[in-house]
C-alpha cells in the first residue's frame, strides 16, 4: 500500500478515509469507494466521484458475478449498515428490469 503524499487534515474525518481522499486526488481515481457521509461529502466537494459498497455490489450483480439478495442476505448477518428503503428500491429496480 502506498502512502499519500499530502493529507488534507483538517478534514473532520477518519485517518484511513482522508488518506483514500488524498490517494485518490493524487492518482486521478476514476472513483472512490466510501459508505460514510461526511466523508462522500468531502470527496465530492474536492471532484472525486464516489461509489458507496452498494453500488458495487449491484455493478457486480448486473454483470452477473453475484446474486444482489442473496449477498444482502449475508450482509445483514454483518454488522455492516444497510439502509433498507435504499436496498428495497435496488431490488424493485432489478426486478423492473427483469420484466
Amino acid at each position: 500500500m502506498q502512502a499519500p503524499k499530502a493529507v488534507d487534515r483538517s478534514l473532520d474525518l477518519d485517518t484511513g478515509e482522508r488518506e483514500a481522499i488524498a490517494l485518490a486526488q493524487e492518482f486521478n481515481a476514476d472513483r472512490i469507494l466510501l459508505d460514510e457521509a461526511k466523508a462522500r461529502r468531502a470527496a465530492i466537494s474536492r471532484g472525486l466521484r464516489v461509489a458507496g459498497t452498494l453500488a458495487v455490489l449491484f455493478e457486480a450483480s448486473e454483470r452477473g458475478l453475484l446474486h444482489f439478495a442473496q449477498t444482502m442476505n449475508e450482509l445483514r448477518g454483518t454488522n455492516f449498515y444497510l439502509d433498507d428503503k435504499l436496498v428495497q428500491s435496488i431490488l424493485d429496480g432489478i426486478a423492473d428490469r427483469r420484466w
